[in-house]
C-alpha cells in the first residue's frame, strides 16, 4: 500500500483587529482533515487594538507580533524561519473546508509545482446576491484544474524552497502583492488553480459602496506591482479595461461641454467595456443587470485607484526634486 503524501505545512494568517473572525477561522482550521503533527499555525498580529492575539493564543496558536507595515511584510514575517515543506497563506476572515489541505498537497507530488490554490467562495446562507455574484465572477472562467499566472493570498499554498528562493513577497507593495508573487514564482515552477482547494470568505462587500471602496484599496499598488514584475501579455486586458472605461467616462462628460461626438463616443466606449465582460461572465451568474453594475463599479474603482496612484507617484517625485 502506497504511503499517503502528507508534507509538513506552516499556515500563516496575518491579522489586525480580527476579533470578530479569528476564532471561527482557527476553529475551522484545526478541524480540517490533516494530521495536526504535520501542520503548524502562525498568527502574525500587527499589534491589534482588540482581543485578536489573546483569542488566538487561547486556542493554542503561536502568535508573532509584527510592525504595522504592509500585509506582505506580515506574511513574510510569518514565513521567516519556516522549516516545513510548504507554506499556506490564509486570511483571518476565511474558513478552510475540511478537505482544504489534503486537496492542495496533491499537486506538490510534482516538483514542477510552485504553488496551488483558488479564489475564495462564499457561504450561501451568509451571503447576499452581490456577494454571491462577485465570488462567482472571481472564480476562473475555465473550469477544472489548470495553470494560472497568480493566485490570491487568501487561499494560497506555496513550496517553501521556491518561496524563499525568490525572496518572498515584495514588502513595498501595499496591495497586489499576490499577483507580483505569482509572476515571480512562475520562474520556479507551475502555479496551479484548483477550484476544489476551497476556503470561504466571510467578509465580501455587502453593498456597492463597500465594493467600490474595497476595490479602490485593492488596486492601490496595481501600477507599482507592474513596475515590480514587468507587464505580462496576460495582464494587458485587466490593466487596459479600467483605463478605457475611465477614459470613456471622462471623454463623455467632456463632450457635454464641447461636442456631441465626444459625448456619444466616450460613453459608447465606457459602456462597451463592462458589456463585453458581462456577456463573458453571464453564464456564471445568470443575472445580466447585476453583473453589468458590478463591472461598472469595478472598472470605475480601478480607474480611480490608478489615477490616484500615478498622481501620488508624480507628487512624491516632484517633491523629491524640489528638496
Amino acid at each position: 500500500m502506497t504511503d499517503l503524501f502528507e508534507p509538513s505545512v506552516t499556515v500563516v494568517i496575518p491579522t489586525l483587529n480580527e476579533e470578530g473572525y479569528i476564532a471561527r477561522c482557527l476553529t475551522a482550521l484545526k478541524a480540517i482533515d490533516y494530521p495536526s503533527q504535520k501542520m503548524e499555525i502562525r498568527v502574525v498580529d500587527n499589534y491589534s487594538d482588540d482581543q485578536t492575539p489573546r483569542i488566538a493564543s487561547s486556542l493554542g496558536v503561536r502568535v508573532i507580533e509584527a510592525e504595522r507595515k504592509t500585509v506582505a511584510y506580515s506574511r513574510n514575517a510569518g514565513a521567516l524561519d519556516v522549516r516545513t515543506e510548504l507554506i499556506a497563506f490564509l486570511d483571518a476572515d476565511c474558513l478552510p473546508s475540511p478537505g482544504w489541505m489534503k486537496q492542495a498537497v496533491k499537486h506538490f507530488t510534482s516538483t514542477h509545482v510552485a504553488a496551488a490554490g483558488s479564489y475564495p467562495a462564499v457561504l450561501d446562507g451568509e451571503s447576499n446576491e452581490l456577494q454571491k455574484a462577485w465570488a462567482a465572477l472571481c472564480r476562473r472562467e475555465k473550469e477544472g484544474v489548470h495553470e494560472v499566472d497568480w493566485l490570491p493570498t487568501a487561499n494560497l499554498v506555496v513550496r517553501t524552497a521556491y518561496f524563499k528562493r525568490i525572496g518572498g513577497f515584495n514588502e513595498s507593495l501595499a496591495t497586489c502583492e499576490d499577483a507580483d508573487l505569482g509572476y515571480r514564482l512562475r520562474s520556479q515552477g507551475v502555479v496551479v488553480y484548483d477550484p476544489w482547494i476551497t476556503v470561504y470568505h466571510l467578509r465580501e462587500p455587502k453593498t456597492f459602496g463597500e465594493f467600490v471602496r474595497k476595490e479602490i484599496w485593492h488596486a492601490k499598488s496595481n501600477f507599482s506591482g507592474l513596475l515590480s514584475h514587468g507587464l505580462r501579455a496576460s495582464e494587458i486586458p485587466s490593466f487596459a479595461a479600467p483605463l478605457l472605461f475611465g477614459a470613456g467616462i471622462v471623454t463623455g462628460f467632456t463632450g457635454m461641454v464641447l461636442t456631441n461626438e465626444l459625448l456619444t463616443g466616450g460613453f459608447a466606449i465606457s459602456l462597451a467595456i463592462p458589456t463585453a465582460y458581462t456577456i463573458r461572465g453571464y453564464k456564471r451568474t445568470k443575472n445580466f443587470p447585476l453583473v453589468f453594475l458590478i463591472y461598472c463599479a469595478y472598472f470605475a474603482a480601478r480607474f480611480v485607484a490608478f489615477v490616484r496612484e500615478v498622481w501620488l507617484m508624480l507628487f512624491r517625485r516632484r517633491k523629491a526634486l524640489i528638496i
